[in-house]
């Protein structure tokens, strides 16, 4: 099991199953058991602990479910990415994984660079948008 070295391979759902299963197929009053119960907990808090790692922007409907200060939050959030876009000429490669000590590093570096390339081709098309009709919207 490499849910503790691959936590983005596993869901804390593998590891109910695989719990599941031993308690079903092994003998559970051996001292082995408590052992494998504990590594099974502690790969599991280690996959919780990866997938809270993350923050999930979402598009707020201020009507029906949020305020202005989320959408403040997720246009300040946005605005270091189109600083930086702004700045560039030519978008960077992508993050390679051997550059990185650990797979949730990479994922990291990956989320903000597929950010980063997304914001940077919208100022691109906005820029050819700007050309074609001389800075005047239409």
């Amino acid at each position: 099991m490499d849910g503790d070295t691959n936590p983005s391979d596993w869901l804390k759902d593998d590891v109910d199953d695989v719990q599941f299963a031993i308690a079903e197929h092994c003998d559970m009053g051996n001292e082995i058991m408590f052992f494998i119960r504990k590594r099974l907990e502690g790969i599991k808090g280690l996959i919780n602990d990866f997938y809270s790692s993350f923050t999930l922007l979402t598009k707020v409907q201020e009507d029906k479910y949020g305020s202005d200060e989320q959408t403040v939050q997720e246009k300040s959030f946005f605005l270091q990415f189109d600083s930086a876009a702004e700045t560039l000429e030519v978008l960077p490669p992508p993050p390679d994984r051997k550059d990185f000590t650990t797979n949730g590093l990479w994922l990291q570096a990956t989320a903000r660079h597929s950010i980063l390339s997304k914001r940077w081709s919208q100022l691109q098309n906005q820029r050819k948008t700007d050309q074609s009709t001389g800075g005047i919207e239409l």
